[in-house]
């Protein structure tokens, strides 16, 4: 199953204000003439493997969560995301000790950094503390 990025496909409300990406497998189930129970069980398999995404890659993280993270703000993947992302893996594993980041400034350094990056972190230690600084 592929993931569907936050800013493309269909989309299911969950009534909380936000609106839940469906991987491309799903739509046709959803819209086609399944029993409920079927397309209930094909919505679970979706979000597990969306999960299952989340937790592997940083990068998945941050795709399925920036609608929350910065509500109104498209979504635009670029490569030094991907690089940014793949060193702080590298940190959460420990193969790397210490880790700068020199990127311009609105390129979602801190947002991935601080927010995104804590919360996936926190997946795997949920009693890692963290302190934030930035200048």
């Amino acid at each position: 199953m592929r993931f569907v990025p936050p800013s493309t496909g269909p989309q299911l409300g969950w009534g909380n204000g936000h609106k839940q990406q469906v991987a491309p497998g799903v739509a046709e189930v959803i819209a086609g003439p399944a029993s409920r129970a079927n397309k209930i069980d094909a919505i679970e398999a979706a979000h597990e493997a969306e999960r299952r995404m989340c937790e592997e890659s940083l990068h998945s993280f941050l795709q399925f969560a920036w609608p929350i993270i910065e509500p109104g703000r498209t979504f635009i993947d670029n490569w030094h995301l991907r690089a940014i992302c793949a060193h702080l893996e590298a940190v959460t594993k420990g193969d790397i000790k210490r880790l700068l980041i020199n990127v311009p400034f609105r390129t979602s350094k801190s947002t991935i950094v601080s927010v995104a990056w804590t919360a996936w972190t926190w997946i795997f230690n949920p009693s890692h503390q963290w302190l934030c600084g930035s200048y």
